[in-house]
């Protein structure tokens, strides 16, 4: 992907490959959970499509909003909850026919927002709503439990065991 971005920066492709390039970078790096990574090839790619879209370039000004989607997108994965539902609102309808499946991403994406408000009130976001509680309810499970009876105390600094006489630690 990264020579394919340096061939596209130089020239050799067509004009309007480059900012599909950076967006797709983009997605990659937010699914490997390289944020800010994501967010630098994110603001490349959505500033290639507003010069071209400024310079008239039909195509780039109906690709706008597919590219507010992602950034919408990658805010919600970031924690950045009220930008990432403003582009998500302003970007969902204008999405154009042929890619609707952005309208997908972003009804999808307002769908998990509104699943965190439900769940967490007015609370600051949380990036691991989806799991934490699971991750507590694991945590706190007692894997010793079936020694009590055995007179086995452990110690959890070192890491070992002995046997529990009464007055002895």
């Amino acid at each position: 992907m990264n020579q394919s971005i340096e061939l596209k920066e130089r020239g050799y492709v067509e004009l309007d490959t480059l900012a599909d390039a950076y967006g797709e970078q983009s997605q990659i790096l937010a699914r490997l959970g390289k944020f800010q990574e994501a967010l630098v090839f994110d603001e490349k790619a959505y500033a290639e499509v507003e010069r071209l879209a400024s310079v008239g370039y039909t195509f780039a000004q109906k690709e706008l909003p597919t590219y507010q989607v992602n950034r919408g997108c990658l805010y919600l994965r970031m924690g950045r909850i009220n930008e990432a539902e403003r582009l998500l609102r302003e970007a969902g309808e204008r999405v154009r026919p042929g890619r609707r499946m952005y309208r997908v991403f972003a009804k999808r994406a307002l769908d998990e927002i509104e699943q965190w408000r439900e769940k967490a009130g007015p609370a600051q976001y949380q990036l691991d709503w989806r799991w934490v509680e699971r991750y507590r309810a694991l945590a706190a499970f007692d894997s010793y439990w079936w020694w009590t009876p055995t007179g086995l105390r452990f110690y959890p600094l070192f890491g070992k065991a002995s046997v529990a006489y009464p007055g002895t630690f």
